[in-house]
């Protein structure tokens, strides 16, 4: 799944960017310096489908 988030005043982001769930790999929370933008629960939804087709887990959030 490869979801595309356009660039938009409300989410913040300052040019297209997308969420390739196929490409997942674990990151440190160190590496995250500051928010770059905030995607609408609609398009988390999305990405959390497509993580769990993809890890074969539940879309159930905890």
């Amino acid at each position: 799944m490869d979801d595309k988030c356009k660039t938009k005043f409300a989410n913040g982001l300052t040019k297209d960017s997308s969420a390739d769930c196929f490409q997942v790999r674990s990151v440190s929370h160190d590496r995250f310096v500051r928010r770059l933008g905030e995607l609408s629960e609609e398009i988390m939804f999305e990405i959390r489908i497509g993580l769990s087709k993809v890890l074969s887990i539940s879309t159930k959030i905890a």
